[in-house]
C-alpha cells in the first residue's frame, strides 16, 4: 500500500521524464498508462506504445529504466500504427480492455 501511494505522489514528474525519453524512441502516437501507473493490479499490462519507427533497443532502454525506478518488471506492449488501427476496429479484446477499464493517456494523437 505504501509502495503504491509513494508512485502515485511521484508520477507528474514521472510522466515528464517519460515523455522525455519516449521522444528517443520513435514517432510515437499514443502511450496508455494502466496497471501499476494507476495503482491497478488488474490491468492486463503496464504501458502500450503505438508509433512508427519504434528502436527495439531504445524501447529495451525505456522499459528497463522505468522498470528501475519503479522497482518491479512491468508488462509492456508496443504496436505500430497500422496494427493498433487494425486491432482497435477489429475489437481485438486485448486493445479494447487497455482502453474500457481505468487507464491514463500519456499520449494520444490518434484520438482513441
Amino acid at each position: 500500500g505504501e509502495l503504491k501511494a509513494l508512485i502515485v505522489k511521484t508520477s507528474p514528474a514521472s510522466r515528464e521524464r517519460m515523455l522525455e525519453k519516449l521522444r528517443s524512441v520513435g514517432r510515437i502516437k499514443c502511450v496508455i498508462l494502466a496497471g501499476i501507473f494507476i495503482g491497478s493490479e488488474t490491468s492486463r499490462a503496464d504501458i502500450m506504445i503505438v508509433g512508427e519507427h519504434l528502436s527495439d533497443r531504445r524501447l529495451k532502454e525505456f522499459i528497463e529504466g522505468l522498470e528501475a525506478e519503479v522497482g518491479k518488471e512491468l508488462t509492456c506492449v508496443a504496436l505500430n500504427t497500422n496494427d493498433f488501427r487494425y486491432r482497435y476496429t477489429m475489437f481485438d479484446r486485448f486493445v479494447r480492455d487497455m482502453l474500457d477499464y481505468p487507464h491514463e493517456v500519456l499520449i494520444n494523437k490518434l484520438k482513441v
